[in-house]
């Protein structure tokens, strides 16, 4: 039998940056708001390059997929 992996969700600017910054190759989508673009514009970048998504959410969007409202407009 296959085992399923089990994705985690980061949100948060600092914790979404760290993971951007040192394992972008695990990332396997990325929710943000769109004021966060200039600050993740190099990792929307790596992702375009790996074929991995990205979306342009709202805030309410960003909570349900963060499951939080302290999401700081990254998921």
């Amino acid at each position: 039998m296959a085992r399923k992996s089990k994705e985690e969700t980061f949100f948060g600017l600092r914790a979404v940056e760290a993971l951007t910054a040192k394992r972008i190759q695990e990332v396997q989508r990325l929710f943000l708001r769109k004021d966060r673009l200039p600050l993740f514009r190099a990792s929307l970048r790596a992702l375009a390059e790996l074929r991995r998504p990205y979306r342009l959410l709202s805030d309410e969007e960003l909570e349900k997929v963060a499951s939080s409202s302290h999401h700081e407009g990254i998921v």
